[in-house]
Order: C-alpha cells, then sequence, then structure tokens
C-alpha cells in the first residue's frame, strides 16, 4: 500500500514594522537596510545568537529577491526527540555531534515599500513577541540609536463582509472563557453541562480536514458568526474558514478570517513527500510561497494602511 504524502499546514499573520524612538516618535522601520546592516557588523551566525526566555535564537541567513527582503531565523531545541520502530518497543537517541542542534525555523517576508511583514507561523517555533525582543536586541548591537522596533498586526476593516461572500464555511475554531453565559449557539452550548465547565476555558474546533467536498452545515455555521458578530462577550478566540463552490461542488478559494481581532491572516498546506523522502519543511519553498500569498493579500494590505492613516 502507497503511502500518502505528509500535509502541513501554515499560517502567517502580517504586521506593519514601525520604530519608535527615544521622544516617542513612531516611523516605519526599513528592515531592508537593517538587514543590511547585520550581515555587515554580524556576519557570523554566532554573532547573532540570543539568549530569550531561555531559548537560543538566531538568523540563519538573509536571502533577497528583487521584490522582497527575508529573514530565516532559527530556534535551538534544548532537548532532542528519539526514533522509534515499529518493531520494537525501545526508543533511541538521536546522537548530535558538538555543535549540531535540533531546531525548528521559520521564514519572514519584508516589503519594503509598504514596511510590511508576513511571517510564517509554525506550531512549534517562535512567536511574534519573541521574534520582536530578537529584532531588538540585534539592534541594539549594530545601532547607537534609541529605537525600539514595532509589530502593529494588519487589520481588515472588512472581516464580516467579505465572510458572507463565502458559499461553505469548512472550519470553526472557537476559545470560550465562560460557555454558557456566552452568545453562542445552543447546540455549541449543549456539549458539555456548565457544571463540567465551571471556571474552566474551552476551546472547540469543528474542521472539515482536508476533505475539498465536504462543509459545515449552514444554518449552524452562520449562527456561531453572527453570535460573534453581535456579541463577543466571553469570547477569547474566533476563527473561520470559508471557500467558495465551482461547478462540480468543490470547494475552492478557501480563507480564513479572525472574527474577534479582524487580522488579516493567510493559510497554506505544504506537501512534504513521504516519511522517506525527508518531510522539513524547506525554507526556499516557503519563501516561494510566501511570495505569491503577499501579492495576493497585497490590496488587502494597501486598504488596511489607508483606513489606519485616516
Amino acid at each position: 500500500m502507497a503511502q500518502q504524502n505528509l500535509k502541513k499546514n501554515v499560517i502567517f499573520d502580517f504586521f506593519q514594522i514601525t520604530a519608535k524612538d527615544s521622544d516617542g516618535k513612531v516611523t516605519d522601520f526599513p528592515m531592508d537596510m537593517f538587514a543590511e546592516k547585520i550581515v555587515d557588523k554580524l556576519p557570523t551566525i554566532v554573532q547573532r545568537v540570543k539568549q530569550i526566555n531561555g531559548e537560543e535564537i538566531y538568523l540563519n541567513s538573509l536571502p533577497k529577491d528583487e521584490d522582497y527582503q527575508y529573514f530565516h531565523i532559527v530556534r535551538r531545541r534544548a532537548d532532542a526527540p528519539a526514533i522509534g520502530n515499529d518493531n520494537s518497543d525501545q526508543l533511541t537517541d538521536i546522537n548530535l555531534e558538538e555543535n549540531q542542534f535540533v531546531v525548528e525555523d521559520l521564514s519572514i517576508l519584508f516589503d519594503t515599500n509598504l514596511c510590511v511583514a508576513m511571517f510564517q507561523r509554525n506550531r512549534n517555533s517562535i512567536g511574534p513577541t519573541r521574534i520582536l525582543e530578537y529584532f531588538n536586541l540585534l539592534l541594539s548591537d549594530i545601532s547607537d540609536n534609541e529605537q525600539k522596533i514595532l509589530f502593529q498586526p494588519i487589520v481588515r476593516n472588512d472581516t464580516f463582509k467579505a465572510l458572507k461572500k463565502k458559499d461553505v464555511i469548512t472550519k470553526i475554531a472557537i476559545k470560550t472563557s465562560d460557555l454558557a453565559n456566552s452568545n453562542l449557539p445552543h447546540e455549541m452550548k449543549s456539549l458539555l453541562t456548565p457544571t463540567i465547565l465551571d471556571g474552566l476555558e474551552l476551546e472547540i474546533t469543528l474542521s472539515v480536514g482536508r476533505s475539498r467536498t465536504k462543509t459545515i452545515q449552514k444554518d449552524f455555521a452562520d449562527q456561531v458568526i453572527n453570535s460573534v458578530e453581535q456579541n463577543p462577550n466571553k469570547i477569547l478566540s474566533a476563527n473561520v474558514s470559508g471557500g467558495n463552490k465551482n461547478i462540480n461542488n468543490t470547494t475552492y478559494n478557501v480563507e480564513p478570517f479572525d472574527l474577534l481581532r479582524g487580522r488579516l491572516i493567510a493559510e497554506y498546506s505544504f506537501d512534504l513527500g513521504d516519511k522517506k523522502s525527508g518531510n522539513h519543511l524547506k525554507s526556499a519553498s516557503v519563501r516561494d510561497q510566501m511570495h505569491l500569498l503577499y501579492n495576493e493579500c497585497k490590496s488587502k494590505i494597501i486598504a488596511s494602511l489607508g483606513n489606519r492613516s485616516n
């Protein structure tokens, strides 16, 4: 029986990159010039390693194409996973040589013209908060200016309007601090009794998985979406993915939406091949896809920046 190829879904977030000086003035921050100074003043990986919350993070490479600047960032894992075998109950340690590490990596795309960055978000990699701290540590190493880099999420003001143009809903992920007293539909509240949930946060995810034909029942999906739009009280996060149907009843153009904060999000499913081919997601493949996705989202980014300035 042939093995199915492994898939990896990756979320991408968008931020406007600015900097605040010692007088409190905030201006756009040119990450391309920042990259050039890093290469000039911190040319080796060893010089770029920083300890953040007990973890070592470093800027591995700074590739650039004709349109965008990229940053490839790596987190060194403190532990190393073991290797299992179908024919044995024993786990085998991965023996690493000196100066070798198990790592998690991610890529960042920077648009020089808009001063906007697109961040790859992985489950086990570095989040934006630690990346921001890391960048500010590098900035203090290469510059005497008392500046602090800031990340401002790109927020779209048409979240619910755009979502209503989707024919079907393929995923609903809700996190609530108080399900019983939220505005969510009765069908969702009845999943568990209030006594079980008393004082507990609850996260519920409904998804069609990788199916391109299944959908979440429209009436129920509309109830959830409308309840969050009308009264988000007790809701900690609310993310929905919606798509359109073609003449073959296949879902396409699936897009993720952040109902609570309106953050612009993109998503892509990478094909990692089978187990034997090695399933590390190559940074070059990620960069190529980020380039395409960013260009697709560019009009939404420009609209968001225009609304912010008004």
